[in-house]
């Protein structure tokens, strides 16, 4: 693979940092310890003090050994110190510059040697403090950093009180200009980074539940977070990814006025912070994203979108976790857009919502994301976020046709649906030890909610849309021809949840395409014969028996062509008109009307020996759900009207004399009708 030549900048930020590796490399040389110390003594000096720091800045980055070197020096740490807290006798503009280095240096000397030194220890109290008497804001950036190195590594009583952090954070967003900084942030970061890490940290390093929340509600009623969005949006707005060739080996060509700012580790410390806060008040969050002129919930989709996932990808290609830090960015923007679907909002606030998604093309999006990004066991949440928008905003369906015929969306949702873990019963980590167990219970429950969130959305598509209908089935037999692991999701799935809904997807697959449908159950019928002997087995959940009806009435209204199949479902369907539930009693009456709606008679031998129309005239009678009775009457009148076997029964029955004198059954639909038929 050719590489591009490395620009002019690249290669001289390149050579300065081998010339400050080789100075601090032989500075810690016993035999130039004389050498070390006339360069600390230039530290001191006022002439050379801004020159000195730059060096320091560079060499201590790229010199462990350098690092402890000066570590080991008091006096140097001293300096240090002195001047990042503006004390040493410099021209106003060299004191703000050497303030700005000093500060990086502090940083790098904890980044490096992972822990406070002892001879920084009596500062660091007053470097802390000089965090909220910072300015301007490229300075405030730097001793946030420091900031936060402080308080990873010390007790969380140095970072100042909630009011002020949150006041000074503000403001440092709010004026930052990259313009104005004296240096690039060390390492990786983003040169506000630190600020956020240090409101993350002030969440996180507290003692109990309730002081979190109490800070929680003290950062919500600061201009923290809508100051913070708002900077960041400008910040992503102000330049448009570059992804040319030429610009591959630079991560700094993506996006550079955002990564300078706020480094793709602080977006995930911005997104769990916020994630923090807005979990003990969700409305908050919901206000802001619906609020007009603010930009959190473009930002948000921003963030997910495939430039910027590309972005982040490309701008930590060196990093060896970019994979997982990718997969925290878009799970924590997706749980955040979750909120408003989990809450109470009002109608006109969730529809705003909504739309500002779609605007901001989010759907697409979340399944680039879910194919490059997101790793299997964490796919419950981005799909949990599409299933909800697909079913909340009907401009989505033909956008989700549309990607379901694409070979890897297709793929992806077809392995999601067939995965062998969710279809393994609730024991299958017997056996194992508790920690064992807790995992496993946990996987198979990412598992669960994936496979339901895939099927609801199909569902969806076929109970809308008849243009879906083949897509799916393609999808559902693009690995698995015969159907036969739909049909285990229905007949051996120990998840009634998962049952319900594949259950519901092949009742809507029949509703919308019946001839597509029936023709492939014809070929492959298991899933009709599961589905059948569901809501015959005894304990079945309600749902899952109310969605099993629902398939074996589709497929009887549809065509007699699976009539044969669904013989067994008679004597059932007419037990379950006793069933405790009213929808499962409604459903069942509907399913044996269609048993006999279609001429020929060919489950008329199954409905006359289970009485079908006595059952249902005494359901019609008994029932007390209004919608109930009129069900029954309603599929008893096309038993007898369709079918003449079923009418000369009828009449050997006398059904007709209930229909006469029975004052419950007076006024209802179908009565007066019935009774002629009865009488003819």
């Amino acid at each position: 693979m050719s590489h591009s030549p490395p620009t002019p900048d690249s290669a001289g930020q390149q050579g300065r940092q081998k010339v400050a590796y080789y100075i601090g490399e032989r500075l810690c040389e016993r035999r130039l310890e004389q050498a070390a110390e006339i360069f600390i003594t230039y530290l001191r000096d006022r002439r050379f003090c801004v020159c000195c720091l730059r060096l320091l800045f560079t060499a201590m980055q790229t010199s462990l050994n350098f690092c402890r070197l000066l570590a080991a020096r008091p006096d140097c740490v001293d300096t240090l110190v002195a001047a990042s807290l503006g004390k040493m006798e410099l021209d106003d503009q060299e004191a703000g510059v050497a303030a700005e280095m000093a500060t990086h240096c502090v940083s790098i000397l904890l980044i490096q040697l992972q822990d406070i030194p002892q001879s920084l220890e009596p500062h660091s109290q007053s470097l802390c403090q000089a965090f909220a008497d910072s300015q301007p804001a490229s300075q405030a950036a730097a001793a946030g950093l420091l900031l936060s190195q402080l308080a990873q590594r010390g007790p969380a009583q140095r970072l100042p009180p909630t009011d002020v952090l949150a006041r000074c954070v503000a403001d440092a967003f709010a004026e930052f200009d990259e313009r104005a900084c004296a240096a690039r942030t060390p390492f990786a970061f983003g040169a506000l980074d630190g600020c956020l890490t240090a409101c993350r940290l002030a969440l996180t390093q507290q003692d109990g539940a309730a002081d979190e929340a109490d800070l929680a509600h003290q950062f919500l009623g600061s201009p923290l977070l809508p100051a913070v969005w708002r900077r960041l949006s400008a910040l992503m707005t102000a330049q448009t990814p570059q992804r040319a060739a030429d610009e591959a080996e630079d991560s700094s060509a993506c996006w550079p006025a955002l990564w300078q700012a706020v480094s793709p580790q602080g977006l995930q410390s911005l997104l769990h912070f916020s994630l923090s806060v807005f979990g003990r008040e969700q409305f908050a969050a919901v206000q802001l994203m619906a609020e007009p002129g603010e930009p959190m919930l473009a930002c948000l989709c921003r963030l997910l979108s495939q430039q910027c996932l590309d972005a982040v990808q490309l701008s930590q290609a060196a990093q060896v976790n970019s994979q997982e830090i990718i997969a925290d960015i878009v799970l924590s923007c997706c749980q955040l857009l979750c909120f408003p679907f989990g809450l109470d909002c009002d109608e006109e606030t969730l529809t705003a919502i909504v739309h500002g998604l779609v605007d901001n093309g989010l759907f697409s999006s979340l399944f680039h994301a879910l194919l490059k990004f997101v790793p299997e066991q964490q796919r419950d949440v981005p799909l949990e976020l599409a299933s909800r928008l697909l079913v909340c905003e009907p401009v989505l369906v033909d956008t989700m046709i549309d990607l379901i015929q694409r070979r890897e969306i297709a793929s992806l949702l077809a392995g999601i649906v067939y995965q062998e873990a969710a279809m393994r019963p609730k024991s299958a980590a017997a056996g194992t030890g508790p920690i064992e167990r807790d995992a496993t219970a946990r996987r198979q429950h990412q598992l669960l909610a994936c496979q339901s969130d895939c099927l609801v959305m199909l569902s969806h598509l076929a109970r809308v849309s008849d243009k879906a209908v083949q897509p799916i089935l393609q999808l559902l037999t693009s690995r698995d021809p015969d159907l036969s692991a739909l049909s285990r999701l229905i007949g051996e799935s120990s998840w009634p949840v998962v049952q319900s809904r594949a259950l519901n997807l092949l009742a809507n697959l029949l509703k919308a395409g019946p001839e597509s449908t029936c023709q492939a159950l014809l070929r492959c019928p298991r899933p009709l014969s599961e589905a059948v002997g569901l809501f015959s087995r005894p304990g079945s959940d309600d749902t899952a028996v109310k969605n099993a009806l629902l398939v074996c009435s589709n497929a009887a209204f549809n065509s007699d062509s699976l009539y044969a199949k669904l013989e067994p479902a008679v004597a059932p369907a007419l037990q379950l008109l006793k069933s405790r539930s009213a929808k499962v009693r409604l459903c069942a009456a509907a399913a044996i009307g269609n048993f006999g709606l279609h001429p020929g008679g060919g489950l008329n031998r199954a409905l006359i020996a289970g009485k079908a129309a006595a059952n249902l005239l005494d359901c019609a009678r008994a029932d007390p759900v209004a919608e109930v009775r009129e069900a029954c009457l309603s599929s008893l009148r096309v038993l007898i009207g369709r079918q003449p076997a079923l009418l000369a029964e009828a009449k050997r029955l006398g059904l007709s004399r209930p229909l006469q004198t029975d004052r419950r059954l007076n006024g209802l639909p179908h009565s007066a009708q019935l009774l002629a038929l009865l009488q003819s």
